[in-house]
């Protein structure tokens, strides 16, 4: 049996990563819409990020969610491994958008993939 301190412990964790599901999807929205209106590369990627947080958020929160203060040991570690996973997928989609980023022809991929093409900055050849 759980005891109170475990209960409000996991609570606590609950709380938290509700805050930090809500704080990252604001983010990710403010992001993307400033980098798209002023063309900055930079802030929607930033805004990307966030979104992916997000979805690494969700899976903590669901894994909180699955194996309550009181777990038994099958249900720790089903919903730890698959958490784990889901994680793990989404810093692999990180380090693909970053790869798509950086590859010549990332420049191809973002003017087809936006709404508008960005706005080159700065002398030509910089």
């Amino acid at each position: 049996m759980a005891s109170d301190r475990q209960k409000a412990l996991h609570r606590s964790g609950i709380r938290l990563e509700d805050f930090t599901i809500t704080w990252n999807v604001v983010e990710a929205f403010v992001a993307v819409g400033a980098g798209l209106l002023a063309g900055s590369v930079a802030l929607v990627g930033f805004g990307v990020d966030s979104g992916i947080e997000v979805i690494s958020a969700v899976a903590l929160l669901w894994r909180l969610l699955k194996a309550a203060p009181e777990p038994s040991a099958e249900e720790h570690g089903a919903a730890e491994k698959r958490a784990l996973y889901l994680v793990a997928a989404t810093f692999f989609s990180l380090s693909a958008y970053g790869w798509v980023r950086e590859s010549p022809s990332g420049p191809a991929i973002k003017t087809t993939t936006t709404s508008r093409p960005f706005r080159r900055r700065g002398p030509a050849g910089a």
